[in-house]
């Protein structure tokens, strides 16, 4: 017997997929590139936080979204979180999302790797308290992406919040997390040496300093333009989540349940980051993609297929519409405000 049992079994829709995906993948390839300068500094991965420059580096940032496909589409039928059906509706909303951000970089793009990742090894396994290795493996993956950008730990007390909700909050797991935070820049530390031979150590910690400086809500609120925009929408689609989600929590089991409502805490917090951390909401956004992706995907699986479709459509032309509107103004300088 299924871990639910959905009102209506709906077939994967691959045709929907395809048509959708070649739309969003046609419009981010072959729009002209921003005039906007974006420098990349001094820092040997500065490549990552610029701008995509040429087609190559657009395709670049397409090869960790593809990779999130088979982390989704594996671990979400092991942890039991999506059934076959919902895979491709929730790759959909990750590649419509993620493109649709602004000023997505390969970091960014990156990143939604690795907070899929992120998302489920902090769920744990199932029938087990202490787990303290896939927490480890956690906290590596928070710390590499906290070298590269510190408002990347802000993840931290998302995994503890999930920890708590699937009643895996021991002194063990969140030890675990905190040591693997540490974990990769031990492991990098020859690396960080060699900057230092390099004279590039300066630039590192400056640039680090400088972020920090950010990382402190003292412009709140930040977020402007069609940032903004970006961040109502999903405010609207995290509403809208939560409430289609509502047709089949009496039929779940108890951990689907948590994993959903961890899945909704993530969303919901990192959206409001972005708020309070308005010089760091691109990054943020990027990361709030992933869990409210599979909430949606989750939330559509008990919809009438008509409906849904209607649903997905509507969503999917906001976020052309957007797409186009980012599109126009990256290609005008003085119009650069209205992009922060």
């Amino acid at each position: 017997m299924s871990y639910r049992q959905p009102i209506r079994r709906h077939r994967a829709n691959w045709h929907e997929f395809v048509l959708w995906l070649s739309l969003f993948l046609a419009l981010y390839l072959l729009t002209p590139f921003s005039a906007l300068p974006s420098a990349i500094g001094s820092l040997p991965w500065g490549v990552l936080l610029s701008q995509p420059s040429t087609l190559a580096a657009r395709l670049g940032t397409l090869v960790p979204i593809l990779l999130s496909y088979l982390v989704i589409v594996y671990l979400s039928e092991r942890d039991i979180l999506l059934a076959k059906p919902e895979h491709p509706v929730a790759l959909l909303f990750l590649t419509t999302l993620a493109l649709s951000l602004p000023g997505l970089t390969q970091l960014k793009s990156s990143s939604l790797l690795l907070m899929t990742l992120i998302l489920f090894t902090s769920f744990g396994g199932e029938g087990r308290e202490e787990q303290p290795i896939p927490y480890l493996i956690t906290g590596l993956l928070i710390g590499t992406l906290a070298l590269l950008h510190p408002i990347y730990l802000l993840i931290t007390p998302l995994v503890i919040t999930t920890q708590y909700i699937l009643r895996l909050a021991t002194l063990r797991n969140i030890l675990a997390t905190l040591l693997g935070l540490f974990l990769p820049a031990w492991l990098l530390l020859p690396f960080l040496l060699l900057l230092c031979d390099q004279g590039e150590l300066n630039n590192y910690l400056a640039y680090l300093y400088e972020q920090f400086l950010d990382f402190t809500p003292t412009q709140f609120p930040a977020i402007s333009g069609i940032s903004l925009t970006y961040v109502l929408l999903l405010t609207i689609l995290l509403a809208l989540g939560c409430l289609l989600y509502r047709r089949s929590f009496g039929r779940e089991k108890i951990r689907q349940r948590g994993m959903i409502g961890a899945l909704q805490l993530d969303a919901f917090l990192l959206i409001g980051f972005s708020f309070i951390f308005g010089a760091h909401a691109s990054e943020l956004l990027a990361l709030s993609v992933i869990p409210l992706s599979l909430l949606l995907a989750r939330g559509m699986a008990d919809v009438p297929p008509k409906l849904a479709y209607a649903l997905r459509a509507v969503i999917f032309l906001t976020l052309l519409g957007m797409m186009f509107a980012h599109t126009y103004y990256a290609t005008l300088p003085h119009f650069a405000p209205i992009l922060q």
